[in-house]
């Protein structure tokens, strides 16, 4: 299941949850969404002043009309870089 692989991925930051939401699933910190991941199983996480720069360029693609981007490969599939862009997303719920 994508959600559960991102949460497991996500494990090191406490308060990680999942909830199933329109089809697919809202990622949460301390019950704060800041990932979707969609029926088809592509992650997004959310854009704010202090990571937009970051998505910009990667390439990432939005989200419809909501403040979320495409997670690349290239960022999914390094632990270290998506550990520091999930704290970005989390950083700007604030």
């Amino acid at each position: 299941m994508a959600a559960q692989l991102m949460v497991e991925k996500l494990g090191s930051i406490k308060g990680i949850t999942s909830k199933a939401m329109f089809g697919g699933f809202g990622i949460f910190k301390d019950g704060a969404m800041f990932c979707i991941v969609d029926k088809n199983g592509q992650y997004y996480f959310r854009a704010n002043e202090t990571n937009m720069a970051d998505f910009e360029n990667e390439g990432s693609v939005k989200h419809s009309r909501m403040p979320y981007y495409i997670i690349t490969d290239d960022v999914f599939n390094d632990h270290e870089k998506l550990l520091i862009w999930a704290e970005k997303c989390i950083a700007g719920l604030k």
